[in-house]
């Protein structure tokens, strides 16, 4: 069969491990012995319930001065007995042999006999599942003792790998607690491997994928291939951040000004950008008094171009005042941040502390940490060649250098490296699979605009904006700069969709429709989404994460597969473009950079132009937003600088306008008289400020997230929902209620025999599969469980115990879809658990919701 053409690129992300690995993990002959003795115990409650009534019936009531009496209370007796699952006393059964027949006395030895095989199977149980423990846990410290699996332990906690190293010298059966908690957070973190394919470290590893023609193939080799490593930005900013502004440099720093500092009626207004030198991330929206000095000041540093001596000299022959006054007054400038006086190095920098040293000595200053810092980028730059079994030795060297350089925020060792892997895959995937995604994701996103309208979402902006300001009047971007970003209540769709007060009527009809097929599925029923209302799909553009489950690649090339939705991250770029550098080898351009100038180009309006904020957040997961320059204009926020080559547009330069002829809010560039679209292609999460300009960028586009499912009270089982071949939503369970739970025994903190066969029964009871993902109203992220498993069945016990007293808890277990025989990337080693992140976007097009795709 002929390849055909790529029409789209993918993102690839695939496990490190194949899932094969975690069969080991398995409790083999004690989940069997657990059924036996659960099918012993179904039979022995069926004939107590039968042979109970029997018995009650064979008493009859009381009678004053009976003979009998002694003999009826024997048989009553017996009753308990067999109501308490409990073999009859033979001295009773003598006693009330009155009341026995021949065929009562035949039902009764045949109860004893059932009550001998629980004894028997119960005692097979515990001895098998005591095996299975112990197995397990061995291959658990062999799987953890491998050079990938250790370089991720050490990656996720520096403490850790020492603590599971020393598990292997000890008798798994003679575990203490802490040791056995350490061996949870292994069996968590192996899992993570082999299931789990959100990239991070080398948990997961991502590749490009081809979509187009009619063929699924698959070549290469699972685990990872190569590896960017990387600093943290979070902690290398804390760092740079101090030294930048360090008195060894202060000399060839050259002070600019405040981009936001404005006039304004006698007075310098400003906002004081946030800084890791300092101890909050708050921006302070500043005022001063005119003042001579500082207006000198102002004005000759508006060049940009004299460093502080020759600052201080032109000021002091502007106002004849010393060199030592107009220093503190200097100081005094830069502390409440009229003026910029550091070392600057761009926002885009993916080598902060190496780009600092350069542009230091770029400088001519000879500070003793340049060669510090570049000591410690040289051996970062090393890392990824550093064979995985002395990458901990190498990295913990780093560490110890990084920690030794100022700063003041607190240092986190367990954050420093950030490392992102490449797999040695290469997927391709039929064009079958993009055109039946499409088809389900206009109706997923008519879905979504039914109940959270752009039309809404976009009048509280306006709202905002129409509250200070009239419409059709230029208003500087500055003055809107702080309210702008205020926040409406209740504006933010809820994770569960409950259709609560205030929801569209349609929002209404839709959720009753799937709450009333919800309370008529049994487990394991499909249920396909052929609601029909009146529908436009909507203008969007979003990342669209999903699934391809089928038994082999030949199986996804004839059409014999589902796709599953995984997730819809709103607008183009998220998760996407922080992956350019690894994937195009460093290169600024490449598949990756070409795919995102495509989504974007979606975005694009005739007149206006493209530019990227430069924004990305302080967090641990800062290295997120690391993106490639794709456009050719930055707006640059507070205490940033643009990137090299890149046209400048500070916010001072901006002015927000309402057009209401247009009916929608309109950005301009003062200096280039053009309309500027605001874009973040990044993986990070705005708020405030950048949040509203993300949203005026996106005016016209519905925006589209990840819809988790409904909710409804009193219903515990939600069917699988489909459109077509796609799965929209997988089969979940949802127990609020503490009663629904497996039976916690209370103080327990092993994994015991006892909480294993009550995982069993509560597995039978709601038709649960063996293999799900669970997480609870305390922990939003999902993990990954085999309720045949003893190890996994006590990370269920971890959670339920931390979850027994909070309040408004909940458990939720989701169907493991793709399942393990669904896995189709496959090598020699085994079978991996893969998603596709794919760009899509949507033109609106009359249909009708549900009937195009679904019907």
């Amino acid at each position: 069969m002929d390849a055909g053409a790529v029409t789209r690129l993918a993102l690839l992300r695939v496990g490190t491990l194949p899932f094969d690995a975690l069969a080991a993990l398995g409790a083999g002959e004690g989940a069997t012995a657990a059924r036996a003795l659960l099918a012993a115990e179904r039979a022995l409650q069926g004939e107590a319930t039968t042979l109970s009534e029997q018995l009650f019936q064979a008493a009859g009531p009381p009678l004053p001065d009976d003979p009998r009496a002694r003999s009826r209370f024997a048989l009553l007796r017996i009753r308990r007995d067999v109501h308490g699952l409990r073999a009859p006393r033979l001295a009773d059964l003598g006693q009330a042999s009155p009341f026995l027949d021949q065929e009562m006395r035949s039902r009764l030895h045949a109860f004893e006999e059932l009550c001998a095989r629980v004894d028997r199977a119960r005692a097979a149980y515990e001895r098998e599942i005591g095996r299975a423990t112990r197995e397990a846990r061995r291959s658990l410290l062999s799987i953890a003792g491998t050079p990938l699996v250790e370089h991720g332990l050490h990656l996720a906690s520096r403490s850790l790998l020492p603590k599971v190293r020393s598990l292997g010298a000890r008798d798994v059966s003679t575990w203490t607690h802490g040791e056995r908690h350490t061996a949870a957070k292994t069996a968590a973190y192996v899992s993570r491997f082999a299931t789990k394919t959100s990239p991070n470290g080398v948990f997961c590893a991502v590749a490009v994928a081809r979509i187009g023609g009619g063929v699924a193939e698959v070549s290469g080799r699972g685990g990872v291939e190569r590896s960017d490593v990387l600093l943290s930005l979070s902690e290398a900013r804390k760092v740079a951040a101090c030294l930048a502004a360090d008195v060894s440099v202060a000399e060839v720093v050259v002070p600019r000004v405040n981009p936001t500092l404005r006039e304004v009626e006698g007075a310098w207004i400003w906002w004081k950008p946030a800084s890791p030198r300092q101890p909050t991330d708050e921006e302070v929206h500043a005022r001063a008094k005119d003042h001579p000095v500082l207006r000198a000041f102002v004005e000759e540093a508006a060049a940009g171009t004299r460093a502080r001596a020759a600052l201080v000299q032109a000021v002091a022959a502007r106002t004849g005042l010393s060199a030592a006054e107009l220093s503190a007054f200097l100081e005094r400038l830069v502390d409440r941040g009229i003026l910029i006086a550091e070392i600057e190095v761009p926002w885009s920098s993916r080598r902060r502390l190496r780009d600092l040293a350069a542009a230091a000595r770029e400088r001519g200053s000879e500070a003793p940490w340049i060669a510090t810092l570049e000591e410690i980028e040289r051996a970062v730059d090393a890392l990824p060649a550093t064979p995985f079994a002395e990458r901990a030795q190498a990295m913990d060297a780093i560490a110890r250098r990084v920690e030794s350089l100022p700063r003041q925020r607190p240092w986190r060792p367990d954050e420093l490296f950030r490392v992102d892997s490449a797999a040695g895959f290469d997927v391709r995937l039929p064009q079958v699979v993009l055109d039946e995604l499409g088809a389900a994701m206009a109706n997923f996103t008519s879905l979504l605009a039914a109940m959270y309208p752009e039309a809404r979402q976009q009048e509280i902006l306006v709202r905002r904006f129409l509250r200070h300001h009239s419409s059709d009047i230029e208003v500087p971007f500055l003055d809107v700069y702080g309210t702008l970003a205020e926040t409406d209540a209740n504006t933010d769709p809820p994770g569960e969709f409950g259709a609560g007060e205030g929801a569209p009527a349609v929002a209404r009809h839709i959720h009753e429709w799937f709450v009333d097929r919800a309370r008529r599925a049994s487990p394991g029923e499909e249920v396909a989404f052929d609601l029909e209302i009146g529908a436009t799909e909507p203008r969007w553009a979003a990342g669209v994460l999903f699934q391809v489950a089928a038994p082999s690649a030949a199986d996804v090339s004839a059409g014999r597969f589902r796709l599953v939705l995984n997730g819809v991250f709103n607008g183009i770029g998220l998760a996407l473009s922080r992956f350019a550098h690894l994937l195009q080898g460093g290169a600024e351009q490449g598949p990756i950079v070409d795919e995102l100038r495509r989504a974007w180009s979606s975005m694009e309006r005739p007149g206006a132009a493209l530019a990227e904020l430069t924004f990305n957040h302080e967090a641990r997961t800062a290295n997120a937003g690391l993106r490639p320059l794709l456009f050719g204009r930055e707006i640059e926020l507070p205490g940033d600088l643009v990137s090299p080559g890149a046209e400048r547009h500070p916010l001072s330069d901006l002015t927000l306008r309402y057009d209401s002829s247009a009916e929608r809010l309109v950005l301009r560039s003062r200096s280039r008289d053009l309309e500027i679209v605001p874009a973040l292609s990044s993986g990070v999460t705005p708020s405030g400020i950048v949040s509203t300009l993300i949203h005026i960028g996106r005016q016209g586009m519905q925006p589209v997230g990840w819809l988790p499912g409904f909710h409804a009270e009193g219903i515990v089982h939600w069917p699988r929902f489909t459109c077509g071949r796609v799965v929209l939503f997988r089969e979940r369970w949802v127990f609020r209620d503490p009663e629904q739970w497996p039976e916690l025994r209370e103080g327990a903190t092993t994994i015991d025999a006892e909480f294993f066969l009550a995982t069993q029964r509560w597995r039978e009871r709601h038709g649960l599969p063996r293999h799900a993902f669970v997480h609870t109203s305390r922990e939003s992220k999902p993990f990954y469980v085999d309720l045949e498993s003893p190890l996994f069945v006590d990370l269920l016990r971890r959670a339920l115990h931390d979850l027994a007293h909070a309040e408004h808890a909940a458990l939720i277990v989701s169907e493991m879809l793709p399942g393990p025989l669904e896995l189709w990337v496959t090598d020699e080693a085994g079978a991996y658990a893969s998603e596709f992140l794919v760009q899509m976007e949507g033109a609106p097009v009359a249909a009708t919701l549900a009937v195009r795709a679904c019907g």
